[in-house]
């Protein structure tokens, strides 16, 4: 500011904003995103075969707990339950309880979908898991039957392989390391695969289905196999491992957030469903001007001990400190759930096949035009209608709107072939034989019947049946020219 100003110049603005906005993009990044603690559900049939033995997520229901005190040597709070020092554990549970995204290879049952160079965490998550649930034992194993031309003998994987019998008691021991890759018709060392460079049972697999009786003694006999099952089996030890306390409380550090964000993403679903308001004038917890996102938390912390001790120490405490009960996060989870909800919709829709849409613009508060899209399909549990999304095109021609709704379809693998009626108002670029939006979706698919709306259609008749009134209207006409003509009687035609 320049001697003899009295406000602040323009460039002197925009410099403090520039500023003040790369301190917020700095704290931002500081704080944790929450993708980690997040468990994301597939509908797909392999992702569900690797979840169904995850450990449940603890109960949601908002149960009377021990009072939660702040431990000062690592600034968190923990409850006194957890204060108590237990009885010491051999194992522990090193990867998060939550689960880690199962679309991602690595966090697959399929041992043959890892990459070569396994991520330390991946790799805790699997030494958590263990290796009952990559083995695959009872699949199918008719795409390994190969047939030798040198003895004309079909050979292929056996469940037999997944054990070997004691010579001297005849008992069957399992082989919990062998492990069945579905999607290469191979045979993995659970051990190897994790924790060695190994190539044959390793990286890529054993399908010698000739020798494979061979191959399968000579590995669990190699001092490299032996190697890898040690290496294993300390690394599950957390007495044996340097960074014991490190685990401990970084497991402890999830399960904590996890439990804030169970009872915030419950309160989000709650006002979701019944569509009200989330955000009041302010932000402060206490204010009763904060909205019904922080009021109904308020309102379960009096009930909840572990949520009131959050708030009391987390609460309030401006930018750059992590409360998770921010606006910042509410919107980043009504994010997330939305994504879900649209994921199952589209889920459903595949499954179902066939489906109709029906379409109208109309402009929000700031003049953008938006596109609803609504579908609807057929499920066994009867007829479903659901809002997938808006649309924003660029121009409000028939061949513009018809084509910004197919484009969408296509990003999204819905075959307009599938589509079998489509309803729209009447106006002509929707309605249009020709150039409207129904023409250019025939265009694509004769089979989508195009039927008006209804109630638009009921209200053009009441508009076209007045209008064609003109005894009335001459009526009106003769009474207003009487009207403006001093002295002259009004006639009736």
């Amino acid at each position: 500011m320049s001697e003899g100003r009295s406000f602040e110049s323009g460039a002197s603005k925009r410099r403090r904003q520039r500023e003040q906005r790369q301190k917020d993009e700095e704290t931002a990044r500081k704080i944790p995103k929450l993708d980690q603690f997040f468990f994301r559900q597939s509908l797909q049939s392999n992702a569900a075969e690797s979840q169904e033995s995850q450990a449940a997520p603890a109960s949601s229901s908002f149960e009377e707990q021990p009072s939660a005190i702040v431990d000062p040597t690592v600034g968190t709070i923990h409850n006194e339950a957890d204060t108590a020092q237990p009885e010491r554990s051999s194992e522990v549970n090193t990867a998060s309880d939550f689960g880690p995204d199962v679309a991602d290879p690595a966090y697959n049952a399929d041992v043959g979908m890892w990459a070569d160079r396994i991520p330390d965490n991946v790799r805790e998550y699997w030494i958590a898991k263990d290796s009952c649930h990559c083995q695959f034992k009872d699949h199918d194993f008719s795409a390994t039957e190969t047939t030798y031309d040198a003895d004309k003998s079909s050979r292929g994987c056996r469940k037999e392989y997944f054990y070997r019998k004691q010579d001297k008691t005849g008992q069957l021991i399992e082989r919990n390391w062998l492990c069945y890759s579905p999607s290469q018709s191979k045979l993995f060392c659970f051990y190897c695969k994790l924790m060695t460079d190994a190539e044959t049972f390793g990286k890529t697999g054993c399908a010698d289905w000739r020798h494979i009786t061979m191959l399968i003694s000579r590995h669990e006999s190699s001092q490299f196999h032996k190697d890898a099952v040690v290496a294993f089996r300390l690394r599950k030890c957390i007495q044996e491992r340097v960074d014991a306390n490190m685990v401990t409380q970084i497991t402890a550090q999830e399960k904590y957030w996890f439990s804030v964000l169970e009872r915030t993403t419950e309160v989000i679903r709650f006002l979701s469903e019944r569509g009200l308001a989330f955000r009041g004038s302010d932000e402060t917890i206490g204010s009763p001007h904060n909205g019904n996102y922080l009021g109904i938390i308020e309102l379960i912390s009096k009930f909840d001990p572990f949520l009131e001790q959050h708030i009391r120490a987390h609460g309030n405490q401006g930018r750059g400190h992590a409360s998770y009960l921010s606006s910042t996060i509410m919107e980043e989870l009504i994010e997330l759930m939305g994504n879900e909800v649209f994921a199952r919709i589209l889920d459903e829709l595949k499954s179902a096949k066939f489906y109709s849409i029906s379409v109208d613009s109309t402009p929000d508060i700031s003049h953008v035009d938006q596109l609803t899209c609504v579908v609807c399909y057929v499920l066994p549990s009867g007829s479903t209608e659901r809002f997938l999304t808006f649309l924003q095109p660029q121009r409000h021609t028939g061949e513009e709107l018809g084509n910004t709704l197919v484009t969408f379809l296509q990003e999204h693998s819905i075959s307009i072939e599938d589509c079998r009626g489509q309803s729209y108002d009447n106006a002509s670029n929707m309605s249009g034989r020709y150039n409207g939006m129904q023409a250019y979706i025939k265009r694509h698919n004769a089979a989508a019947e195009y039927v008006p709306c209804a109630a638009h259609s009921l209200n053009l008749v009441g508009q076209n049946s007045v209008s064609c009134c003109h005894v009335l209207h001459g009526v009106d006409l003769s009474l207003d020219s009487a009207a403006k003509t001093p002295g002259k009687k009004p006639t009736s035609s």
